[in-house]
């Protein structure tokens, strides 16, 4: 027994219309689901192309920075090894504060002494170019001091200021 549909013609073209509409809407729903998939897709790639990019720029910020530590490690290492003092021996430090006591300077004066490790810096001041002479005579002549320097030298109307570096003769 065969089962037949007697539709009337306003049921037939309304079931058509439906099932277009269902077709319509299907495949404007694929469309929509396929555009959607596309531009996750690509959004995806854009957003892992600049996670991979940022991660190399901070890579190269790491080793920038690692390069960085190791160059302040360094010049601390640098810095605290010249910071090392070496004791000058009693004797010298005696010898130095007698030469001192002996210096040529009689209407001159000295303004500052510094000493760090073997240098000596003199800054002082001198009425005349006799007294000057006297007193750089009176250093370079010193066996204490293996070297003498001029360092500055400033003549004025009624002084003549100096500075002189002396290095100390480093006994072993």
């Amino acid at each position: 027994m065969k089962k037949d549909i007697n539709l009337l013609p306003w049921r037939l073209q309304q079931r058509r219309r439906q099932v277009k509409a269902l077709v319509t809407k299907c495949v404007a729903g694929a469309v929509l689901c396929t555009v959607i998939s596309v531009g996750l897709y690509r959004a995806a790639e854009q957003y892992a192309k600049q996670a991979e990019k940022l991660q190399h720029e901070y890579v190269a910020l790491q080793r920038e920075l690692q390069l960085t530590q190791q160059h302040i490690q360094q010049i601390r290492h640098h810095q605290r090894h010249d910071q090392e003092t070496q004791a000058i021996t009693k004797e010298t430090f005696f010898l130095l504060l007698n030469q001192l006591a002996e210096l040529p300077l009689t209407q001159g004066e000295l303004s500052a002494l510094a000493l760090s490790e073997h240098h000596l810096t003199l800054t002082g001041q001198s009425v005349s170019q006799e007294e000057f002479d006297r007193l750089n005579h009176f250093l370079t002549e010193q066996a204490l001091f293996s070297e003498v320097k001029l360092t500055e030298f400033k003549p004025q109307a009624q002084e003549m200021r100096f500075q002189f570096d002396l290095k100390l003769q480093v006994t072993p």
